[in-house]
């Protein structure tokens, strides 16, 4: 995939993968937040308001990316994990592509599920007389 090679996403399981990135391509989409430093630093904000809400599903998968996004260095000062700053880059940079090219980076995603799912499907099946 030209876009996401960082492998961040495998920091969670495959249930939470969709909450994550939709987090991280909703802020990305904003002008504001087209810098990955700036981004990550909305993206905790934006974590410790919905851990702090009653009605919060995800509090789980919202506690393993607080910690992802910052790791302690030195002094009181927490810098940004080097992959989740990567994964910030790469969703910065899909958001700004032109809609013909992520067009094509979903279909390239889709097929390539697609695919994995059907090669999955037909190994646990026993071959049939004919085979």
């Amino acid at each position: 995939d030209p876009f996401f090679s960082c492998g961040f996403l495998q920091n969670f399981g495959e249930g939470e993968r969709a909450a994550v990135s939709t987090l991280f391509h909703k802020w990305a989409r904003t002008r504001a937040f087209s810098e990955p430093s700036r981004l990550l630093t909305k993206l905790k904000g934006v974590i410790a308001d919905k851990m702090g809400s009653k009605a919060c599903k995800s509090k789980g998968t919202l506690l393993r990316l607080q910690g992802l996004l910052a790791t302690p260095d030195k002094g009181t000062e927490e810098k940004p994990c080097a992959n989740a700053m990567a994964y910030a880059r790469e969703i910065i940079a899909f958001e700004s592509a032109p809609e013909h090219v992520k067009q094509q980076a979903r279909a390239a995603t889709a097929r390539h599920f697609q695919a994995q799912a059907s090669s999955a499907g037909m190994s646990k099946k026993p071959p049939t007389p004919k085979q």
